[in-house]
């Protein structure tokens, strides 16, 4: 499962010292550049921990930017970190199936 996480999930596990749980959900735990960036300006002891999840675990990765205007709508209303982990998360998702009707 490939997991794609904001940033309040990190910095709060990064606190507690428990990154490794979210290794522990996922084969993956992608982050969006904006993401990494708001982690590493976030001053603290989890500061140095994240930067080590990421040379292990943590994957940045670019976003494409959104094609489907009902995301893009949805995503306005957002801060920049939360509308690409969005957007990451649909680039990653398998299409859904038709459904018949």
């Amino acid at each position: 499962m490939i997991l794609v996480c904001n940033a309040g999930p990190i910095i709060a596990l990064a606190k507690i010292d428990c990154l490794t749980l979210l290794q522990q959900l996922g084969t993956s735990v992608s982050i969006p550049e904006t993401v990494y960036h708001e982690l590493l300006a976030k001053p603290g002891a989890e500061t140095t921990r994240i930067v080590h999840a990421t040379r292990s675990f943590l994957i940045v990765v670019p976003v494409p930017n959104p094609t489907d205007y009902a995301d893009a709508t949805a995503i306005r209303q957002l801060d920049p970190g939360e509308s690409e982990v969005i957007a990451l998360a649909s680039s990653t998702l398998p299409p859904a199936p038709p459904i018949a009707v």
